[in-house]
């Protein structure tokens, strides 16, 4: 996602319905980080970043990760006419 060049934050994916939580999985998603990563930087399980994904995915009515991360990142580039990035924060 080079094109995008603004930091996306967790109170820009709250705007999308995602609690603070939801936020930070997705963030560290874009990453490129596995649930086990994941978990370990916010001291969770796994098994409770795969809670916290799925929930992601309802809300942004996708059914993979890749589809949470390209459409989080379209509706907020199109609601902030703005690119963003997903650099970590």
């Amino acid at each position: 996602m080079n094109y995008l060049n603004e930091q996306i934050t967790s109170s820009h994916l709250t705007k999308l319905g995602l609690s603070c939580r939801e936020s930070e999985v997705l963030i560290w998603v874009m990453q490129g980080k596995t649930n086990e990563e994941i978990g370990v930087v916010l001291k969770i399980s796994p098994r409770t970043v795969k809670k916290h994904l799925e929930r992601v995915y309802r809300k942004l009515g996708v059914k993979t990760r890749m589809a949470a991360v390209f459409t989080a990142a379209e509706s907020l580039k199109s609601t902030n006419g703005a690119s963003i990035s997903t650099a970590a924060r």
